[in-house]
């Protein structure tokens, strides 16, 4: 199941497209939600997803008659939304489905994920990095944490006996609660206490490559392992993405690698839009291919200094 617009039709061919490659070996019912998605955006994934023998079934919802919070000049769309009304408009005869958002990559057998039971849990995903104020906004028990809606696995059976939509409908048009996070917001106020924890490896977060440290120390392992070793979806999480500019992730090249098997091939950000990505004057260094050299390097100067100052303090000099 996938929301998007035209503006992310692109981003949604790479991400099939490492779904796809990834798993040669499964055979895919795609499900797309959009307000106005059009006919050729629709044209060419359709035509993508039968080249591999898949299957691909749109939903063009015109008008929900809601008004969105936080989608103004934000970098999350209002199609974000539709995650929470998707459900609806599914055959009934389907009891579980996979969300994925459409900036992320897909490298490993998604059959492992998919695998996962539920069984009394409306929703499995990972938990969000956290963010101390985030329970409190929302007025839910932080000890349940905060997930995060770019990867889940959600229970249809669950989702239709709960009246997951209609909740989020009435939270919407009450409109008495802050909402920062868009629909994520609104699926942790419905769900804080019905969600399963997905291991970090099937939505490795952006932020997770330069600070993890306000996680519980019991996930350290894990994340370092999922970051190292084993990352089954990587999720450009951030309002940065491949698209826009280069960033120090490591797997920045992997959507080109993508990208280049997809009718969008041969696409490079403007220089205008890698200006926006930072300020001056790393945006100008970002033009000039200037911070691929400097930004690991300084990152490498770091480490060893690190390195030569535990050293130092091991031999008491």
């Amino acid at each position: 199941m996938i929301n998007i617009n035209d503006a992310y039709a692109q981003h949604c061919c790479v991400m099939l497209c490492s779904l796809f490659e990834n798993n040669r070996h499964l055979k895919f019912h795609i499900h797309i939600f959009s307000f106005d998605l059009s006919k050729n955006a629709q044209e060419l994934l359709n035509s993508f997803t039968e080249k591999y023998g898949n299957k691909i079934c749109f939903y063009i919802l015109s008008s929900l008659d809601i008004e969105f919070p936080n989608v103004e000049n934000h970098h999350v769309s209002k199609e974000a939304y539709l995650r929470l009304f998707a459900p609806r408009y599914l055959d009934d005869s389907l009891d579980k489905i996979l969300y994925l958002d459409v900036d992320l990559l897909v490298l490993k057998n998604i059959e492992e994920l998919y695998s996962i039971d539920l069984k009394d849990k409306l929703i499995a995903a990972i938990e969000d990095y956290p963010i101390a104020d985030r329970c409190k906004r929302l007025r839910i028990p932080a000890d349940y944490g905060y997930f995060n809606s770019g990867v889940m696995l959600i229970n249809l059976t669950l989702w239709r006996k709960y009246k997951i939509t209609e909740q989020a409908y009435s939270i919407l048009v009450r409109n008495d609660i802050i909402l920062l996070q868009h629909d994520q917001d609104i699926l942790n106020l419905i769900a804080y206490d019905k969600w399963l924890r997905l291991p970090f490896k099937w939505n490795v977060l952006d932020i997770f490559f330069f600070d993890y440290t306000p996680y519980d120390k019991k996930y350290y392992k894990e994340i370092a392992h999922s970051l190292k070793e084993d990352t089954g979806i990587m999720h450009f999480a951030g309002p940065l993405k491949p698209w826009i500019a280069w960033f120090p992730n490591p797997f920045y090249r992997h959507y080109y690698k993508y990208l280049s098997k997809t009718p969008w091939k041969g696409y490079t950000p403007s220089i205008k839009v890698q200006w926006r990505a930072y300020p001056f004057p790393r945006n100008l260094m970002t033009i000039l291919k200037i911070d691929r050299v400097l930004v690991p390097l300084k990152k490498r100067i770091t480490e060893y200094l690190k390195k030569s100052y535990v050293l130092k303090k091991e031999r008491g000099i």
